[in-house]
């Protein structure tokens, strides 16, 4: 279809910069109901974990979620969900029709982020659908899903990405990621430790002060003391989703939607890979043999995969682990490579150069390494599929979907 080679053309750019003009898109009455029906997720990590824990809990009871994620692994209506599936090729090229109209009439170019998630909206709107989950890109005021000014925000974590954009300092990056929305009514945290550091901070922004008593919003977080920055991801990811599910089934318990204490522990008792494959995956797992992807692209991540992996494993965790590594321009590759160097068992590798969009020259990790008395290796993505022993292919999600397409065409 003509309109989806249009949107293709699109992916070549990474103009993202109407924000001012996206709104027009909707009438006030769209805005009002996106705004009062969706759940912005932010943060630096878990965003698409966050939201596919939200996604399949609201299934389980049968309310119409639609969930907008980034990026895709294979294909593009990955990025846009309902319990019909991934958007079809034909919604998408009737929705670039409006687009083109639009775009026409106001004298813009819509960048690709921008048209799908206007596209995911619309789709939303028009499907007449329950809730809205959507996952902010690079998170915060200045990202296109703002422009929808969510009353419910969960925010996953905070760390060191994207500091050109979103600030140097973690309070900096904080402040960007809490004005996704200038409408917040409910406020997640998914992680206790930011809550405890920031909780000052997170008031002030959302207008929560002492004096504030009858505003009419809420600041939700974990009341489990244990719970620090060492914690896995995984597990904080599916607790906060379970939060936010928790407060939207009260919000809807007049409509008749109420979970039995089963169907509580059902939920608790699922991991991240049992709820959609990708992000996070192992291809291949039988004890302490296994072939593991993950899109981990930041010190933060790497550091909370690591600790995951060793605390399940312990004393079966594995001498010698090859970990191939791919990254994608503008990640802090020295901090990333930092957390890999302090683990003796890991065999370092780098992805070959050109195998994903906007990778970073592998050169560039190389040099690194050799200053820290590394030896440089490099692979493929078929040598990392035949390869037999533990093995970890890691760095970017750019690298996970080049992955996944691989496997799809030899298996």
């Amino acid at each position: 279809m003509e309109n989806l080679d249009y949107l293709d053309a699109k992916s070549q750019s990474k103009q993202n910069k109407n924000l001012d003009v996206l709104p027009v898109f909707f009438t006030d009455e769209e805005l009002d109901t996106l705004s009062k029906k969706s759940i912005s997720i932010v943060g630096t990590n878990g965003k698409t974990s966050t939201a596919n824990h939200i996604f399949q809990y609201l299934q389980d009871i049968d309310v119409n979620p639609c969930r907008f994620t980034s990026p895709h692994l294979i294909k593009v209506n990955e990025r846009i969900q309902s319990n019909n599936g991934f958007i079809w090729d034909r919604d998408i090229d009737k929705y670039l029709n409006e687009i083109r109209k639009f775009e026409a009439k106001e004298k813009v170019v819509l960048g690709y982020f921008e048209t799908l998630f206007l596209i995911s909206c619309k789709y939303f709107l028009d499907m007449n659908l329950d809730i809205f989950i959507v996952e902010a890109g690079i998170g915060g005021r200045l990202d296109t899903t703002s422009i929808i000014n969510s009353e419910n925000v969960a925010l996953t974590n905070i760390g060191y990405d994207h500091t050109e954009i979103l600030g140097e300092t973690l309070e900096k990056i904080l402040i960007e990621k809490i004005k996704i929305s200038n409408r917040v009514k409910n406020f997640f945290v998914g992680d206790v430790s930011t809550h405890r550091q920031y909780e000052k901070l997170i008031r002030e922004e959302l207008g929560l002060t002492d004096n504030n008593y009858f505003a009419p919003r809420s600041f939700y977080l974990k009341e489990v003391n244990e719970f620090s920055i060492d914690s896995n991801f995984l597990e904080a990811n599916m607790e906060l989703a379970f939060e936010v599910f928790h407060f939207l089934l009260i919000e809807r318990s007049s409509e008749g939607y109420s979970l039995s204490d089963e169907q509580v522990e059902k939920h608790l008792a699922r991991t991240d890979h049992e709820l959609e494959d990708g992000r996070f995956d192992f291809i291949y797992l039988n004890g302490n043999k296994f072939k593991l992807v993950d899109g981990a692209h930041n010190s933060s991540a790497i550091y909370s995969l690591f600790n995951t992996l060793e605390s399940a494993l312990q004393q079966d965790l594995p001498r010698k682990i090859e970990c191939i590594i791919g990254l994608k321009k503008g990640k802090d590759y020295k901090g990333i490579v930092d957390q890999l160097v302090t683990r003796d068992y890991l065999d370092i590798s780098l992805i070959q150069d050109q195998t994903f969009t906007d990778q970073m020259d592998p050169e560039i990790i190389a040099r690194y390494l050799k200053e820290l008395g590394r030896e440089i290796k490099y692979m493929s993505i078929e040598d990392f599929e035949s390869y037999n022993n533990p093995s970890i292919l890691l760095g970017s999600l750019y690298l996970v979907g080049e992955y996944k397409k691989y496997i799809k065409g030899v298996r």
